[in-house]
């Protein structure tokens, strides 16, 4: 996932990128982030996706979306980092994640056959020199778009995430086409099999439960799927004793449990919805809102404040660790997702969950704050869900279980936005099946207050890699101005890593759009603390013309890895974040007593 009494700045003069940090004097100030050195694709943006690190070897492994290959890095220096090999598997459409337990490489792909994306997907075994694994020389096979892969912390299984994204939601002679979207599913592959194959978990047996899956705070909402097939599993993260993964239904707003020694999936949690009017737990939803309670805010301004909307969690990166109490939690970084496909509100053509603004959609009378709250210097300027949860009076119409707010006219209750903008922490219920995720801890508003804190000129800002070029005067390739993301997500917490040291339990989260990484003490899961926030992007750089030497630093965190002292090329604690933008995977130390 989202007031500070020091900021520090410090110029690295080896690479001549401003970092920018931020610690918090009144929060434990005893563990920090120090850049270390970068690998660089040089292939800039989809350069440096997803990456695995191993100890043994200390070899760095990257996915390459833009070269659709895995680029294998030797840290032995990890102030400058060197590029060993680039590895090719043959018959895959794009590289989607990769993993090791040190001395196997996993690597999840979808098949460049045509359509791919909605066909099985593939996971190839390899050493660490980049030689697939005889035993599946052509990778194994699993579920449709395969879109994250996880060794258990034992080293002997893989767990796979498959999406199952949809192609579209059309109709042919007024009927739903199943094979337009692929069952959403969970694949487990024992490593040391004689042969290798997959076991596919699919949710067929939770067809009959949409109405309480909706219940439990979650949403099935693809009009015509079932639930099999409108269930997205995105990222996975495995417990310390490997028998348990819980894995993210982004989507959907909801995290599923796996039960790993009898392969079956256990729960379906739903992760209910975050109210933006409680104190402590505001955002920033205009663009324009350096005026009060205008049509036209005008310029853009930090205005992190209480508004009557809820925020649907749905969060990207997962990780689990278990409390002092013996409690297993899960923590999210909940960036948010909204679904774009052709026929998803009827009719034909591309279509847009969140396709209209507040301020044009019609308000009904018992709305809070109805009179002030649709005013573009206000929240007027966000899209709300078309798929919320409660019904919509007036002119709403229903798809697959969930409604859609009506365009004009009295009609709509409540507001519902995609993305949290936090980091959160949770235990399952008590009882299996269906149910509503344990909410004990929330950032709130704490991303956005740092950022704003630190990086007031480029808060909620994003780069610009539009094909063509950018609005205004903004090249492609470089920073957008500050505000811009803020009716959008925000600061897009995505990625997330966990750890332990100096005695306390800790979390990394990547910021996708502004950039950077923030560090949370959650040893106290009902109360997440502020550490610190780590932002190596040069502002003034391109990611696009200078992607050959990243010229634009460290742009947009995709994947976030924890290694330990013991393990670290460095001697210290160590994260390595990977980011998508400019094609780089930074190292960092993590820096405590």
């Amino acid at each position: 996932m989202r007031v500070p009494r020091k900021l520090r700045a410090t110029v690295l003069a080896a690479t001549a990128i401003a970092a920018i940090g931020l610690t918090g004097g009144e929060a434990m100030a005893s563990v920090s982030l120090s850049y270390v050195g970068r690998a660089i694709s040089g292939d800039g943006n989809m350069g440096s996706e997803i990456s695995a690190y191993s100890p043994s070897t200390k070899r760095l492994f990257v996915t390459n979306g833009a070269t659709k290959k895995v680029d294998i890095f030797s840290l032995a220096n990890p102030a400058s980092p060197t590029k060993v090999k680039s590895v090719t598997l043959s018959g895959l459409g794009d590289l989607q994640s990769v993993a090791t337990n040190g001395s196997l490489v996993a690597v999840a792909a979808y098949t460049d056959a045509t359509d791919g994306k909605y066909l099985p997907g593939r996971v190839f075994l390899m050493n660490t020199d980049g030689t697939v694994d005889p035993r599946a020389p052509q990778g194994i096979a699993v579920g449709a778009l395969p879109d994250s892969v996880h060794f258990a912390p034992d080293g002997k299984t893989v767990v796979v995430a498959n999406e199952g994204e949809p192609k579209d939601y059309c109709q042919t002679a007024g009927e739903f086409v199943d094979a337009n979207d692929p069952k959403g599913s969970i694949s487990i592959i024992d490593t040391s099999a004689a042969t290798l194959t997959a076991t596919t978990l699919e949710f067929t047996a939770f067809n009959a439960q949409a109405a309480a899956i909706r219940s439990a705070g979650a949403r099935i909402f693809g009009p015509g799927a079932d639930v099999d097939q409108d269930l997205e599993p995105e990222y996975i993260a495995i417990s310390a004793d490997s028998k348990t993964a819980y894995v993210t239904l982004q989507e959907n707003n909801a995290v599923a449990e796996v039960n790993l020694a009898t392969k079956t999936i256990t729960r379906i949690m739903g992760l209910g919805y975050k109210d933006h009017s409680v104190a402590g737990k505001g955002l920033d939803l205009s663009d324009e809102d350096s005026a009060t309670n205008a049509d036209t805010g005008g310029g853009a301004a930090i205005s992190i404040r209480q508004m009557p909307v809820f925020g649907m969690y749905q969060p990207d990166a997962i990780g689990t660790f278990t409390g002092a109490d013996g409690t297993s939690y899960f923590v999210t970084a909940n960036e948010g997702d909204g679904r774009e496909y052709e026929c998803l509100l009827g009719g034909s053509g591309a279509q847009d969950e969140v396709g209209t603004r507040l301020r044009a959609l019609g308000l009904d009378a018992n709305f809070v704050d109805r009179t002030n709250v649709a005013f573009d210097s206000n929240a007027g300027r966000v899209s709300p869900t078309r798929f919320g949860p409660t019904a919509f009076s007036g002119t709403g119409t229903t798809y697959g279980g969930s409604s859609i707010a009506p365009s004009s006219g009295a009609g709509l209750t409540a507001a519902y936005i995609l993305g949290a903008r936090s980091l959160s922490i949770f235990k399952a219920p008590a009882a299996n099946g269906v149910g509503s995720a344990v909410l004990v801890g929330d950032s709130g508003d704490t991303i956005e207050q740092k950022v704003a804190a630190a990086l007031p000129a480029r808060f909620n800002s994003d780069w610009c890699v539009d094909v063509g070029g950018c609005s205004g005067s903004i090249a492609e390739g470089a920073v957008r101005p500050m505000d811009r993301r803020s009716p959008a997500k925000g600061p897009e917490p995505e990625g997330l890593a966990l750890g332990n040291a100096f005695g306390k339990t800790l979390a990394f989260v990547g910021l996708e759009r502004v950039g950077g990484v923030m560090a949370f003490d959650i040893s106290n899961p009902a109360s997440p603390t502020y550490l610190d926030y780590l932002n190596t992007a040069n502002f003034a750089g391109n990611i696009i013309t200078g992607k050959a030497t990243a010229a634009g630093g460290d742009v947009s965190p995709e994947g976030l890895q924890f290694v330990r002292a013991s393990d670290s090329p460095t001697g210290k604690p160590a994260l390595f974040v990977s980011y998508e933008l400019s094609g780089t995977t930074a190292i960092f130390n993590i820096n405590g007593t």
